[in-house]
């Protein structure tokens, strides 16, 4: 499979193509990416390597809550989003890269029909904690919080929003003297953030408001970079 034909296969199961980087939004609200970034180097035992092909791009999947809060840039084709290397697709963390065509073939074989199959908040909390490189314990991002909560896991959320407002280096650096109004806004606003995410664990009520909130925001940001996710998956609030 060469990039045209990865292309083509995307498209075929729902991505907006995007530049180098792929855009859906399925089932109960599962926003998905799937993004050919920056080169890497191709390992000497893979049998795609070759001296002219020392490096090639991979491909980095990326899986999020519609509800949950996501920075612009997410929606962005240039920047896009994936913590997910292709290789966790096929239990292959520890192995080392063998290059953009193997990532293409790990795609055809079971990647396509894997993610089609993500499409609950409750498979989308089940996959990460699954993918991701390292123990679901330590799955320390703030759009994890959102999924926790709506599959009744608040003590996962409870124990993300923790290590940030009870870490006094986290805390410094939200309240510290900096240079520049705009930056003190946004530490400022990071800090606010995580204080909100903490009401939701203790009044479920407003945990409703504030994933209608996101999710018309993440629309919007998607809008304004091209990419039409209203109509593609059935919201649930």
């Amino acid at each position: 499979m060469n990039h045209k034909e990865f292309t083509e296969k995307c498209i075929f199961h729902g991505f907006t193509s995007k530049k180098q980087c792929f855009f859906r939004c399925i089932g109960d609200g599962v926003f998905q990416t799937i993004r050919v970034n920056e080169s890497c180097y191709v390992d000497p035992c893979s049998p795609y390597y070759s001296s002219k092909s020392r490096r090639t791009k991979r491909i980095a999947i990326g899986l999020y809550s519609i509800y949950a809060s996501l920075p612009e840039l997410w929606f962005d084709p240039r920047f896009g989003a994936g913590q997910i290397d292709a290789n966790n697709l096929v239990g292959r963390r520890d192995l080392p890269f063998f290059g953009i065509q193997d990532h293409y073939d790990i795609m055809k074989n079971t990647g396509f029909d894997y993610l089609d199959g993500i499409n609950t908040q409750k498979l989308l909390v089940h996959a990460i904690e699954n993918l991701r490189d390292f123990k679901p314990s330590l799955i320390l991002s703030q759009e994890m919080c959102i999924p926790y909560l709506i599959c009744g896991e608040n003590k996962k959320a409870r124990r993300i929003i923790d290590s940030f407002l009870q870490n006094e280096h986290f805390l410094t650096w939200c309240t510290e003297t900096c240079d520049g109004d705009l930056q003190r806004e946004t530490r400022q606003r990071t800090l606010r953030d995580w204080q909100e995410l903490e009401t939701l664990t203790v009044d479920n009520g407003k945990l409703a408001d504030y994933m209608r909130k996101s999710m018309l925001r993440n629309i919007k940001n998607a809008e304004s970079h091209g990419l039409q996710l209203i109509g593609k998956f059935d919201s649930i609030v």
